[in-house]
């Protein structure tokens, strides 16, 4: 894009073979532009050119085209540099005739510490709610193979704040509970009836108001249709009790997202596929098949695990953290049902984003992989009443990583639009495979000429509780989360040299 730049040149006794010669050099220039204007790329250089020819001259800035000097950071691009998610899940499953219906919510709070677009660093808090509806087959164990198979519907909405302040961004996961509260308490039959006459006294009005929430920078909604499958196994080769599973599931999202700062609406379609895997050892089957010497020097090594324990506390919660004596005696004595597990996730998604007349104005794609070292205990209480089985238990990150490729592309220019369209109109017609692969090719052409490319990894740490129970073949679950994920490094992809160079805004 070239900008005009508008100049007035004084007149310091230049000859009129000198205007005459300046007109006709004019003339070529003019001729030489308006031809090369139907050639971007020569358009651009031209432009570009001319305008570093003359502000030498001029002291103009040159604005347009692509200019020299090193690569520069993607613009639209939000760099994380710190993310907390905080989340809590409650499921159950039973039988109805020849299928198993499942139903599932979400409530999560995810705090981020970011770099935005301009370099300033802001803190962005976002507070979602998502349902779940499943239809599967029955699980029906085959000796130690457990299968899975199901689909269903998901729909869910969420509302992000921005702050400058860190302090802001933590007081409102609380201040936000505190209006539920309220708003429940004034919904319930009960309650809401001497809400409502102390909001009319004066001194009560005060001390039962709601407390108002800091205004909503954008507001989301979503629903699609998932399926999925996956594969539980259990055996003891050797002594050594270990547990694997596998998983893969696929999804189709419409939502849309209105910004309440810009008063700009978009409606957007995802397409997204995840695996999963995981494989654990309980340490107490390991440790039956250590020699005796090992054996008997558990003792201390448990010690000192423990005590790498309270001091891994002390550093999250800023102060010295000490076990009960109590707990110490538990994890002693039952140290032998601590399992060890890795596991790992990949998860593509192509993101389409329309605007509120319905055209096609950009497309994401995002590749995330994380893995992690977990170590944990599950308990199952081996007397029940009233239950058939009954499970609780804790696991906490020891290392993990998370990587996330980001690739974006804007596609307000009609040209590059309809190559993106033709993509996905060739997608769903199998009858031209050779058109399909040249619209493919044409659509990489663009995101490699085009597209912006991010890449960022975080370290994380974490850890989760849970509990479950089954009773009559109807199991019920319900569970806590934390996951921190601190930046390692940052890289944007610069086009002009096919490499990646180190985000330097990215850092703080």
């Amino acid at each position: 894009m070239s900008a005009s730049v508008r100049r007035r040149v004084r007149d310091e006794g230049a000859s009129s073979v000198q205007y005459a010669g300046l007109i006709v050099l004019s003339g070529v220039l003019v001729v030489a532009v308006g031809t090369a204007a139907t050639v971007p790329t020569v358009r651009d250089g031209v432009a570009n050119a001319l305008c570093q020819l003359f502000s030498g001259i001029t002291g103009a800035e040159c604005e347009g085209g692509e200019q020299a000097g090193p690569p520069r950071p993607p613009e639209n691009h939000t760099c994380t540099l710190s993310y907390t998610d905080t989340g809590a899940t409650a499921s159950v499953r039973f039988p109805v005739r020849y299928v198993d219906i499942g139903v599932g919510v979400t409530a999560a709070v995810q705090t981020t510490q970011v770099v935005r677009p301009d370099g300033s660093i802001g803190y962005d808090v976002t507070i979602s709610l998502q349902g779940e509806g499943l239809v599967a087959l029955p699980r029906t164990q085959m000796q130690n193979i457990d299968p899975d198979l199901y689909g269903g519907l998901l729909a869910g909405g969420s509302q992000k704040w921005e702050f400058a302040s860190e302090a802001d961004a933590e007081a409102l996961p609380a201040l936000f509970a505190e209006r539920m509260a309220h708003d429940v308490a004034r919904a319930n039959l009960l309650t809401g009836p001497g809400l409502a006459v102390a909001d009319r006294v004066p001194g009560l009005r005060e001390a039962v108001a709601p407390p108002e929430l800091p205004p909503v920078t954008e507001t989301s909604g979503q629903g699609g249709i998932f399926i999925g499958g996956g594969v539980e196994l259990e055996g003891a080769p050797g002594d050594l009790e270990i547990q694997a599973a596998v998983e893969a599931r696929g999804a189709l999202v419409l939502g849309g997202t209105h910004n309440h700062t810009t008063g700009e609406t978009k409606v957007r379609m995802e397409l997204g596929a995840e695996g999963s895997g995981s494989a654990g050892v309980n340490i107490g089957s390991l440790y039956e098949n250590l020699p005796e010497a090992a054996r008997n020097a558990s003792g201390t090594a448990v010690s000192g695990a423990i005590t790498a324990l309270e001091a891994a506390a002390s550093a999250s919660a800023g102060y010295p953290v000490t076990f009960p004596p109590q707990v110490v005696t538990y994890l002693s004595d039952n140290w032998p049902n601590v399992e060890g597990a890795i596991s790992g996730k990949i998860t593509t998604t192509t993101e389409l984003t329309f605007n509120d007349q319905g055209e096609l104005i950009g497309e994401q794609r995002q590749t995330d992989i994380q893995w992690n070292f977990a170590v944990g205990a599950d308990i199952a209480p081996a007397e029940l009443e009233n239950l058939d089985e009954l499970e609780f238990g804790a696991n906490m990150v020891l290392a993990g990583s998370r990587s996330q490729e980001t690739e974006t592309v804007d596609l307000s220019d009609p040209a590059d639009r309809e190559i993106v369209e033709d993509y996905y109109g060739q997608s769903v017609t199998t009858s031209q495979p050779d058109a399909f692969g040249d619209a493919a090719d044409a659509r990489e052409s663009l995101y490699d000429r085009e597209g912006e490319r991010t890449r960022q990894e975080w370290d994380l740490s974490g850890g989760n509780g849970f509990i479950g129970a089954d009773r009559n073949s109807v199991a019920a679950d319900a569970g806590l989360t934390q996951s921190t994920g601190e930046l390692s490094s940052a890289e944007y992809y610069d086009r002009s040299t096919g490499s990646w160079i180190p985000w330097d805004g990215c850092t703080l």
